[in-house]
């Protein structure tokens, strides 16, 4: 059985002797994973200081308790171990690594997010459809360029903190959709097409321009970015907005 005989580092050993010693499971290995050269995390070469992303990108190893949903029920007494400290805190329980709704991309490495979304601020007034759909499809552009690698390891991973984390942050995408006012910037607009409410047509938005579609057509069709940006916005007004005649 793996255990932590000794603790010794240049600044904060202290804080790691207390955690080993707080039960019986504590000091024993909890975590053994293997990461390969073709991790999408390790290839951004970015450090988040967030225990989510950066124990992704390369090999790592953690004491304490293991993960139950990586062992069979049935070998639970015997190989699982059980302590009370645990290298993430989930559900409302405080921690450094709580993973929360409104964590964002920028947070994590990605401050060209923030200026991609400001290309919206001139659109809060505007009555042309079509300009802001095309505008939507601008910044998801942007985004994805550098981001969508990481989105993609987060859907597919087997880490469930990060599946959640990812469905969350698709349903935050969704109700600041909302939040900005998009429903009523359409209905203003009097061109929806026929049959399609407001929130629908929201709806339709935030499907096509998750990072599916870019993943799908950029990194499996071989599309180039402003292809995919070009077809997009093409898509979007097609789908949802009368022509003027």
């Amino acid at each position: 059985m793996a255990l932590v005989y000794e603790v010794n580092a240049s600044a904060g050993s202290d804080v790691i002797r207390a955690q080993v010693a707080t039960d019986e499971g504590a000091a024993r290995l909890g975590e053994l994973e293997l990461v390969d050269g073709s991790s999408e995390v390790g290839k951004l070469g970015l450090t988040f200081f967030n225990t989510l992303f950066d124990e992704n990108a390369t090999c790592h190893i953690a004491f304490g308790s293991g993960f139950a949903f990586a062992v069979k029920e049935s070998d639970h007494a015997g190989g699982l171990n059980v302590s009370a400290v645990v290298r993430r805190q989930k559900s409302g329980r405080s921690g450094p690594d709580r993973v929360l709704p409104s964590y964002s991309l920028i947070e994590v490495g990605f401050p060209h997010v923030a200026d991609a979304l400001k290309l919206f601020d001139p659109l809060r007034q505007s009555d042309d459809p079509e300009l802001g759909l095309r505008t939507g499809a601008r910044v998801s552009r942007l985004i994805y360029e550098r981001c969508a690698d990481l989105l993609r390891f987060m859907r597919e991973s087997v880490d469930p903190a990060l599946l959640v984390h990812y469905r969350e942050r698709e349903e935050q995408r969704l109700l600041d959709m909302t939040h900005f006012g998009l429903p009523a910037m359409l209905e203003r607009s009097g061109r929806l097409r026929a049959g399609m409410s407001p929130s629908e047509a929201v709806a339709v938005i935030w499907a096509l321009t998750g990072p599916d579609q870019y993943t799908q057509l950029v990194f499996q069709r071989g599309w180039s970015p402003s292809r995919y940006e070009e077809w997009l916005g093409d898509a979007l007004i097609s789908m949802l907005i009368q022509r003027v005649s």
